[in-house]
């Protein structure tokens, strides 16, 4: 059985997050490929599909708002800054779907580019904030939610929807790491954009 996303979550709906996500507002095939995908998440056991705006890939989730300062933050970004721009990341593949914790999600190929800016982000980010920290699992798998789940025992019937259409993948960039402020909005995420940190491209 899938447990709900906020319930898993449990504070997602009250309070506000800071995080490190890559957005993907800027490249319309992001949206686009999702949407293909919409008449199938038409299923009791989610919520309403992502807008195509909020799409994102989550690598990581530092903590609540009131618990890291902005200072302590955008020293962060200061640090991270010159490591990320000299990474030379290629374009990726966004496609090949699956069911994770209940929520229908596409993966990100080449997995390895991203987590290496994984990596330097939590080496900036442990010696910025002090080891021990971070509260959250230190582990990065990329991609992106679709839709977030209710409690729901039909697993299987939403595998069989999202089966019964191929979607063909397409090519997106991660042209940059966003330092956000995220909160709840009618069931899917939303935020304030804090400071974008540019990635080296290929």
């Amino acid at each position: 059985m899938a447990i709900d996303h906020f319930i898993r979550h449990k504070d997602a709906r009250s309070r506000t997050d800071w995080n490190l996500n890559i957005l993907f507002d800027d490249q319309p095939q992001v949206a686009a490929y999702a949407e293909q995908y919409r008449p199938l998440l038409d299923h009791k056991g989610l919520y309403e599909p992502v807008p195509g705006k909020w799409l994102h890939s989550t690598v990581l989730r530092v903590g609540f708002l009131e618990n890291f300062t902005d200072a302590e933050m955008l020293d962060v970004v200061k640090r991270v800054e010159p490591k990320l721009a000299d990474m030379r990341l290629p374009e990726f593949l966004l496609g090949q779907w699956w069911i994770w914790g209940g929520n229908p999600c596409i993966h990100l190929t080449p997995e390895r580019p991203l987590v290496e800016v994984f990596k330097v982000l939590v080496g900036e980010l442990n010696s910025v904030l002090g080891e021990g920290r971070l509260t959250e699992p230190l582990k990065f798998t990329p991609h992106i939610t679709l839709a977030y789940s209710k409690t729901y025992s039909d697993e299987v019937g939403l595998f069989k929807q999202l089966e019964s259409k191929q979607v063909k993948a397409v090519a997106v960039r991660a042209k940059s790491v966003s330092l956000i402020k995220q909160r709840v909005t009618n069931n899917h995420y939303t935020w304030e954009k804090v400071r974008d940190i540019p990635l080296g491209q290929l």
